[in-house]
């Protein structure tokens, strides 16, 4: 039932040092159930936040891989946010071509 996801979850988020090493495990079964736990209208706030919580945890568990395997320094999220948010050049040039 929910109930009993979201309080595995719960475990998981709060504890993530301990299965940090069984990541892989619990990463798919996270993003499967994400729309399940907060998105419903329904759903109690503690779901949404404990959904923000898990999206957060696997970002870190994502950016902790990627330290190890030595690809990119650790950013900053919101860095990542703002970067992603703001279209590139060549997309703003796209549309200022496109107007005219």
């Amino acid at each position: 039932s929910m109930h009993h996801m979201a309080h595995v979850f719960s475990v998981v988020a709060m504890h993530s040092e301990l299965f940090a090493a069984h990541k892989n495990r619990f990463i798919r079964h996270i993003v499967n159930s994400l729309n399940r736990l907060g998105l419903p209208p329904t759903c109690p706030i503690e779901n949404r936040m404990l959904s923000l919580k898990l999206t957060e945890l696997i970002l870190d568990w994502t950016e902790s891989f990627t330290q190890l395997e030595g690809e990119t320094p650790k950013k900053s999220r919101k860095k990542r946010v703002a970067k992603s948010a703001v279209p590139s050049a060549k997309r703003q040039k796209i549309d200022t071509n496109s107007s005219v």
